[in-house]
């Protein structure tokens, strides 16, 4: 009768299939409590197999490995980022077994293969980020009737299988499975005889499948995979930590970085020198032998950005981190710790001293954020037993010395201790020459009074904004390039600088200046 009548359409995130305990209607309550097969992808990881749902693939992989199954159901490409929101249900309960089944979706609209490249790393990067425990398989695309037509992105489908090989070789929780050839290139054994495989298809899928998960002697009608200690303990460590809910955040940013597999190729590499068929010198360092190294390489990173030269600093900027590697591998081999130690507390700690960033305070210039930063630092002082408790306590020791003395200061003045002018900060300067100047020279006397002036003039650079340290160094830069001109000017007069006058070492200084 013309009558408008209000239609409410729902589109379920998660569906499954008939199995277990498993619900059609986009909800997944409970969540499985044991490792639970994920499959994910299109049309293809649904299983689609026309008038028999329960013959699909995923659940003969399910039902072999006795596990529940949770399948993913959307009929676009499949590596969209955008379908992992859906998994938000799952929370912290992760699988036990993860499948990727690339339905050739992507590779049949990919306007460019770099596109499809692109999409498809950042698809399993995300995946891995979320479920980092979970061994997944990604399966190679199936055959297809049309596989050898002109598609945008111009490459064929064995191209697609030769990318997902490469893209599993970057994490260890990825392991490829060529389904392509594994399934016989023949319409018959298709439901739809294009595209989608019937249930002598999903059969051979399946088994492809719980072999690569259990080994080439697994029975796919015994083999039960046990979900890993791993997965099992990221099942009930509960809700995501601030630093998984800061990565989510960084990962939603445009341009965000990936994998770096530079990284773990040299963290193997610096592994391999401390092995007993290692380097005999890299075995016999701790860190006291080379504890000072990391200091002198500090500096000469440090000295060639002054330098300006890019290569130089990626050079030097290297070497630095070669150490950080080297006393990483130290803990690990020890049992104390390792490189993802390392690198876990440091994204704590910057996570946890940047919440206006990463959590509800704001800042709009770099004075508020010091401040924040110095509020955070004293709460972690506060509820840290371990921490020193005293003032100057958490200042190196191992600091140069003109550095030390200025942070000392500032501590200090931080809590009261100052003078009330800068006049007062060059009076203490004059005492501190007098009494210097009162010792006999060379005396032990003398050097701590010369100490006490040395201290007294790093507050004087601190009261008036300097840094000591950076001052000093200029002075020193400022030496060597003009005793530099010194002895190039005495080298083109054909003059030994050992055997001149004062006088002319003077000439040439005032020339240089």
């Amino acid at each position: 009768g013309g009558e408008l009548v209000p239609v409410t359409i729902q589109l379920p995130s998660i569906m499954s299939v008939a199995v277990r305990n498993l619900r059609a209607n986009g909800e997944m309550l409970p969540v499985p409590p044991r490792g639970y097969l994920l499959a994910l992808g299109d049309s293809i990881s649904q299983g689609y197999v026309v008038g028999c749902p329960s013959m699909a693939w995923p659940v003969r992989v399910a039902e072999a490995l006795d596990m529940d199954i949770i399948n993913q159901a959307f009929a676009s490409g499949t590596f969209d980022r955008a379908t992992l929101r859906g998994l938000a249900p799952l929370g912290a309960a992760s699988p036990g077994l993860v499948t990727v089944a690339f339905g050739s979706n992507d590779w049949e609209r990919a306007e460019t293969a770099v596109a499809l490249e692109n999409d498809a790393r950042e698809y399993l990067d995300k995946l891995v980020w979320r479920f980092p425990l979970s061994p997944i398989l990604v399966l190679s695309p199936l055959w297809r009737a049309d596989a050898d037509r002109e598609v945008p992105c111009g490459k064929p489908l064995s191209w697609v299988r030769d990318l997902l090989r490469d893209l599993c070789d970057e994490h260890e929780n990825l392991h490829f499975v060529d389904v392509y050839d594994g399934v016989a290139h023949n319409p018959l054994i298709f439901a739809d005889g294009f595209l989608h495989p019937g249930s002598v298809g999903a059969e051979l899928v399946a088994e492809q499948v719980v072999l690569a998960a259990c080994g080439e002697d697994a029975d796919i009608a015994e083999t039960p995979l046990v979900p890993t200690a791993g997965a099992a303990a990221r099942m009930e460590r509960g809700p995501a930590s601030a630093e998984e809910l800061a990565d989510e955040q960084n990962r939603a940013h445009v341009g965000a970085p990936g994998v770096h597999p530079e990284f773990d190729r040299l963290v193997r590499t610096i592994w391999r020198l401390r092995q007993p068929d290692g380097c005999p010198w890299d075995r016999e360092q701790t860190h006291e032998s080379i504890g000072r190294n990391m200091i002198e390489e500090a500096y000469e990173a440090l000295d060639a950005i002054e330098e300006g030269k890019p290569h130089h600093v990626r050079e030097e900027l290297g070497d630095v981190l070669m150490q950080v590697l080297l006393h990483a591998q130290m803990g690990a081999d020890a049992g104390e710790y390792d490189i993802d130690d390392v690198c876990a507390t440091l994204n704590q700690k910057l996570v946890r001293r940047h919440p206006h960033v990463f959590g509800d305070l704001a800042a709009s210039d770099a004075g508020e954020v010091r401040d924040i930063w110095e509020d955070v630092k004293d709460a972690e002082r506060a509820s840290d037993d371990e921490r020193p408790s005293g003032l100057l306590d958490s200042v190196p020791r191992a600091l140069p010395a003109l550095m030390a003395a200025q942070k000392i200061s500032k501590r200090a003045a931080a809590v009261g201790f100052e003078w009330e002018t800068l006049e007062d900060v060059w009076a203490k300067v004059d005492e501190e020459r007098a009494e210097y100047q009162a010792e006999e020279a060379g005396s032990p006397s003398a050097e701590v009074e010369f100490g006490d002036l040395l201290f007294a003039l790093v507050n004087i650079a601190r009261w008036q904004g300097i840094d000591a340290e950076a001052a000093l160094r200029a002075s020193n830069d400022k030496f060597r390039r003009r005793w530099a001109a010194m002895e190039q000017a005495a080298q083109e007069s054909g003059e030994d600088l050992s055997a001149m006058s004062t006088q002319r070492l003077n000439e040439l200084w005032d020339a240089a200046k």
